[in-house]
């Protein structure tokens, strides 16, 4: 049961990400938009679009990066193999997902991103070694 819980969760988290990387930068620069009309206090602040962005990748790969190994820990791996295929797994999707960008009109691929992206994928499987690991 587990293993279907966190394998589907684990896509439909990947779906989200090709969904948002499909965007073309018009639609992305909108939704970032509203996100910051949400947040009347970073109004203020230069560049907060660029932050909201950076924090989107960095959130949606946290999530990710939590329920792969969840998933991997499903599939009876040891602590530190869960870890490392999680690991692996959201670097390697946040390397595609920035090649898939680069076919989105007005979007380009950053290596930053893929960074953030496994910086995300990496404390949330960290911490669900330290936290939610149970064998």
């Amino acid at each position: 049961m587990k293993k279907k819980l966190y394998t589907s969760l684990t896509i439909a988290i990947m779906i989200l990400i090709f969904l948002f990387s499909s965007q073309r930068g018009e639609e992305s620069s909108k939704t970032s938009g509203f996100i910051l009309s949400l947040l009347p206090f970073f109004n203020n602040i230069e560049s907060a679009e660029f932050y909201i962005r950076k924090l989107a990748h960095f959130s949606i790969y946290f999530l990710l990066g939590l329920s792969a190994f969840q998933m991997f820990s499903a599939y009876d791996h040891s602590k530190s193999k869960a870890f490392l295929f999680s690991i692996l797994l959201c670097f390697l999707y946040a390397c595609s997902d920035e090649f898939h960008q680069s076919f989105s009109s007005g979007r380009s691929p950053q290596v930053f991103d893929v960074f953030i992206d496994t910086m995300g994928a990496f404390i949330s499987s960290f911490l669900s070694c330290c936290f939610f690991y149970k064998k």
